[in-house]
């Protein structure tokens, strides 16, 4: 829908949806855009199931109000059976979800978003499905040539537009551009395409190892960038990652 010019009058006359945030406090708002990143084997994925779940039922994920919500998840990095396989596991853990749970799947390992067709085909689909919440996982893999500032930037003007036109909230997962050497900690410069995602991302939680050079089940949820925070400012996690399911606990 075009933007409207409007006057002082008419801007200040407006009355504001009743849910203006999907996760809170101010973490996803409606037809927002978040980022949860991090080295490989830091849960990222699991953490959106279990968010994709919380959202579709208005349940707590983590500690975090949610609103309810329709959720449809994009994955590119198993195959639709194997993927199958990770969601069984983690209803099997949970009692939190019912077979008509709105969390809608599109499994497609070489699925790039970038690519017109693709593009046209996902836009199709959600016309039909209207989620609220988009969740990509992961980015890397829906690009179709290397990953850069150039490219990332096709995906967030695309994603842009059905944020404008569908009023679609989307959680991109992304990667750390390379495995720290020095130990610094360089906040989101360490995403690829990191100029780019830091801009768009109203939002961005990383996951961390609690203990560096493991693949540790605990982890650290660092919140390092909240733009619409006014309220408040989302509290930053240790969390325990029990494999069965898996389940996440507060520490």
């Amino acid at each position: 829908m075009p933007a409207k010019i409007r006057s002082l009058k008419e801007l200040l006359a407006l009355q504001p949806p009743v849910t203006k945030y999907l996760i809170e406090p101010e973490i996803l708002s409606v037809g927002g855009s978040m980022v949860i990143y991090g080295e490989a084997e830091t849960w990222k994925s699991w953490l959106t199931i279990d968010m994709a779940f919380a959202l579709a039922h208005g349940k707590n994920w983590l500690v975090f109000p949610t609103k309810k919500s329709r959720v449809l998840i994009i994955q590119s990095e198993q195959t639709e059976f194997m993927y199958r396989d990770r969601i069984l596991s983690w209803t099997a853990s949970h009692n939190t979800w019912t077979p008509e749970s709105e969390v809608f799947f599109r499994s497609e390992v070489d699925f790039k978003l970038d690519l017109p067709l693709s593009w046209g085909l996902l836009r199709g689909e959600l016309e039909l499905l209207r989620p609220d919440v988009m969740v990509l996982d992961n980015l890397r893999r829906c690009i179709s040539g290397a990953i850069s500032e150039d490219s990332v930037k096709r995906i967030t003007d695309l994603i842009a537009r059905s944020q404008s036109h569908f009023n679609t909230a989307w959680v991109i997962v992304h990667h750390t551009r390379k495995e720290k050497e020095d130990g610094e900690d360089k906040g989101p410069q360490e995403m690829a395409g990191s100029a780019v995602l830091r801009d768009w991302a109203d939002t961005i939680l990383k996951s961390v190892p609690y203990l560096r050079g493991s693949s540790s089940d605990v982890i650290d949820l660092v919140f390092q960038k909240n733009r619409n925070s006014v309220k408040m400012r989302p509290p930053d996690l240790r969390v325990t990652a029990l494999r069965a399911g898996p389940t996440f606990t507060i520490i």
